[in-house]
């Protein structure tokens, strides 16, 4: 069975992030295809509407990788604010093919995908919380937190919101290189990609 995987990564995420990302995915999931984007260079904040906005020229490409591709199940996945435009993709797929049952959009602690993107089954929505005190949560627990079927990463060695949010790409994260958010050029170091959303991920 053929998947593709698009990932789209969070404010400040570059192109070198995305492909150590991708390299780290295509390591584990061999038979799997990876492609990825990174947040738009002309977005200057991570809110919703200036990062969809900016990635405009490049939705057609996106979407022709994903309806032309054959595949027997995608992956649309957001990171933080790259969630906006994952919501997006997936949208603008929906009003596009007939069929979105082999489409899987995946929030990683971003902007929620809307109403009628939840009531799909494989719509998925994942937080992260520290594995000693499930007290501390990613940095946008505190917006998603009302979402049913809402998924829980527990990370190891993540105490702060914000290594607790980039524990959902990276499972190397840990406070010592992610203390605040000063920190996040780290976010993609020695990285290993977690693939908690996989079905059977190793």
């Amino acid at each position: 069975m053929s998947t593709f995987v698009l990932f789209i990564g969070g404010y400040h995420a570059k192109i070198g992030h995305i492909n150590l990302w991708k390299a780290s995915a295509g390591d584990r999931m061999k038979d799997w295809t990876f492609d990825g984007y990174p947040w738009p260079p002309s977005a200057k904040t991570g809110n919703d509407t200036g990062a969809i906005a900016a990635f405009k020229d490049s939705m057609p490409e996106a979407i022709a990788k994903i309806a032309d591709g054959k595949y027997d199940q995608v992956y649309i996945i957001g990171h933080s604010s790259g969630c906006a435009i994952a919501n997006k993709i997936d949208e603008t797929l929906a009003g596009k093919l007939k069929d979105m049952s082999n489409i899987n959009l995946v929030a990683l602690d971003g902007f929620a995908p809307s109403k009628a993107q939840r009531s799909r089954q494989n719509t998925q929505v994942w937080c992260a919380e520290d594995g000693k005190n499930r007290s501390n949560k990613s940095k946008n627990y505190r917006f998603l937190k009302g979402i049913a079927g809402l998924k829980m990463y527990t990370a190891q060695d993540c105490t702060n919101e914000w290594s607790l949010h980039f524990s959902l790409v990276n499972t190397t994260i840990s406070d010592k290189t992610m203390k605040s958010q000063d920190d996040i050029g780290n976010g993609y170091l020695n990285c290993r990609a977690n693939l908690c959303w996989a079905p059977a991920s190793p």
